[in-house]
C-alpha cells in the first residue's frame, strides 16, 4: 500500500502541534507545582490553599488540608527541594462535568527527615485560565 508523502507530512504536523499543546499543559501546570511547593517550602497554608481546585475540597474541607500539611512536616520534615520525575496529560471532551485538561506530574521530593513520592493531578476546567490542584498523593519512607 503506498501512503502519499503529503499525508504523511499532514499526520506529522498534527501530531506535532498537539505534542506542542501538551508540553504547554505541562510546563503551565508546573509552574503551579513550583508554586505550590514553594508554599509548603514557606509553611503558607493560604498559598497552598490558594492553588488547589474547589473539586478537591468537595472531598477534603479546607479545615482538614490546614491539619494535613503541617502534619506532613511533622512526619516528613522541612521540604528542602523537590524534582520533576513524570508527567502525561489527558483532555476530557464533552460535556461532563469535568471536562477540560489533567496534568499528572510526579516529583521526587526530598525532605529534610525523608525522601517522598508525589502525584499532583492538576486540572484546568474548559471555562478555567488556569491549572489548580485536583489531587495530591504522597508515598514516603516515613
Amino acid at each position: 500500500m503506498k501512503i502519499s508523502t503529503r499525508f504523511l507530512v499532514c499526520a506529522l504536523t498534527i501530531v506535532m502541534a498537539a505534542g506542542c499543546g501538551f508540553t504547554n499543559d505541562r510546563n503551565e501546570a508546573a509552574q503551579i507545582a513550583a508554586a505550590f511547593y514553594e508554599s509548603v517550602k514557606a509553611d503558607d497554608i493560604n498559598g497552598i490553599i490558594v492553588h488547589i481546585s474547589p473539586e478537591f475540597f468537595k472531598e477534603t474541607s479546607e479545615s482538614k488540608v490546614r491539619l494535613i500539611f503541617p502534619a506532613i512536616k511533622d512526619t516528613l520534615g522541612t521540604l528542602e527541594s523537590y524534582e520533576l520525575s513524570g508527567w502525561h496529560v489527558n483532555k476530557q471532551l464533552g460535556n461532563n462535568p469535568l471536562s477540560g485538561i489533567f496534568v499528572t506530574l510526579q516529583y521526587k521530593v526530598l525532605y529534610s527527615d525523608t525522601l517522598s513520592y508525589e502525584t499532583l493531578i492538576m486540572y484546568r476546567a474548559n471555562s478555567e485560565d488556569h491549572f489548580k490542584i485536583i489531587s495530591y498523593n504522597f508515598s514516603s519512607e516515613n
